[in-house]
């Protein structure tokens, strides 16, 4: 078997924040992607990362102070690596919960206290009260992070310049801030970061957002508010008890922020989204300006994980296929063309796929022959293709083998 759950309790109990039918991961490595970068965490702990490393995304030891891509290991991890998730650089959970960061570090969203140097080249702990900060989960912003220590209960940290980006309150503001308790949120499963705001799934089922730029659908919330400084109820997901919520996701586009979608995945592999859809990034069979309540993914699709970019979705499905849906103009949907697509379209050539992780206008996949696939922009080596043939070397329509 190929999967196990996130927490791997050994038991059947939902309630218990460690649902076994729904935060699954593969046994074979993890994938993830950050704006113009994508790193593979190999199951023997081993993490190449490519792409972008202005800002010392990549972590390998060293920044290259401009746009050019690179590629390399990443420096500064101890022992088996559990997870890793990327923002504006990237973090990784050593087996204690330790959280490591590294990257764009402006703002201490990845280092706490800051350093002399913006840019933090390597994984360096993160830390709390003077103490090495253990988390179960990680989401992060361009601007912040956020975590789930080891009881569940969340902490946000960096950049505080409009109401609530770390959930603290409306009259909480500054930067460089220490990671510090989110306000009024009780006891999480899993959090997503969109470019300034944060959502978690509670273990009550409910999502709850926060932060100025939230792409949660306003009218969703209690009040039509544009910024919300303390975390809302953003959706009851519990009002079908049958399907409760799962896995969150947002979009991500780096400084400058962009139009914003979200999506939520169900238990029986339903994808349901709300938010700006001018590009078709709802995957509802039509482009429109905004929907401001949640509808289903058009197909018969049962996916087991959703990943986003800027301005698109992908989704992994059951079967190991992938289907991507949303804006195309560097071909990050995969199908071969540039067309935007409102319904979602499988992407060419790939089988048996057991992990998908989307950056703000590319895409990767993770096959189970270990091989790992990239395709849409690739103007700063997103595509993994330095040292190989690169059909395409502002983009590609279609995936390409990544050259480590």
């Amino acid at each position: 078997d190929l999967w196990f759950e996130a927490c791997d309790d050994g038991n059947d109990d939902d309630d218990d924040g460690c649902s076994n039918d729904c935060m699954i991961y593969n046994k074979l490595g993890r994938l993830s992607a950050g704006g113009h970068h994508s790193c593979l965490l190999a199951a023997d702990g081993v993490i190449n990362c490519w792409g972008i490393n202005k800002h010392a995304e990549l972590g390998i030891g060293q920044d290259s102070g401009g746009w050019e891509g690179t590629r390399g290991q990443l420096v500064g991890l101890v022992g088996p690596v559990t997870a890793i998730l990327d923002g504006g650089g990237g973090c990784a959970i050593e087996a204690d919960g330790t959280l490591k960061c590294w990257g764009l570090n402006w703002w201490c969203q990845h280092h706490h206290p800051c350093p002399g140097n913006p840019n933090v080249a390597s994984a360096t702990v993160m830390t709390y009260n003077e103490a090495p900060f253990r988390v179960s989960a990680f989401a992060g912003g361009w601007e912040h992070g956020c975590a789930a220590d080891l009881e569940s209960m969340v902490f946000c940290w960096g950049a505080s310049r409009s109401p609530g980006n770390l959930g603290r309150g409306p009259e909480f503001r500054g930067v460089h801030q220490p990671p510090g308790r989110v306000v009024g949120l009780g006891p999480v499963r899993s959090l997503a970061s969109s470019t300034y705001g944060t959502c978690a799934i509670l273990r009550s089922g409910i999502v709850e957002c926060w932060g100025p730029s939230n792409p949660t659908p306003y009218v969703l919330l209690p009040e039509p508010v544009r910024q919300v400084a303390l975390p809302q109820v953003a959706w009851h997901l519990t009002h079908n008890n049958t399907y409760p919520m799962c896995n969150i996701s947002e979009a991500f586009c780096g400084e400058g922020g962009c139009p914003k979608h979200f999506c939520l995945l169900r238990q029986d592999g339903e994808a349901i989204c709300a938010g700006t859809n001018i590009f078709g990034q709802l995957g509802r069979g039509a482009m429109t300006e905004f929907e401001n309540a949640f509808a289903p993914v058009a197909g018969a699709h049962s996916f087991k994980s959703l990943t986003s970019g800027a301005m698109h979705v992908c989704g992994l499905d059951d079967d190991g296929t992938v289907h991507c849906w949303g804006l195309n103009t560097t071909g990050q949907l995969g199908d071969g063309s540039i067309e935007n697509r409102a319904t979602p379209v499988a992407v060419a050539g790939l089988s048996k796929v057991v992990e998908v992780a989307a950056g703000s206008f590319h895409t990767c996949a993770l096959q189970e022959d270990l091989r790992v696939f990239c395709w849409g922009l690739n103007l700063h080596n997103e595509l993994g293709t330095l040292g190989g043939e690169d059909p395409h070397p502002g983009h590609s329509a279609e995936p390409i083998e990544v050259v480590f």
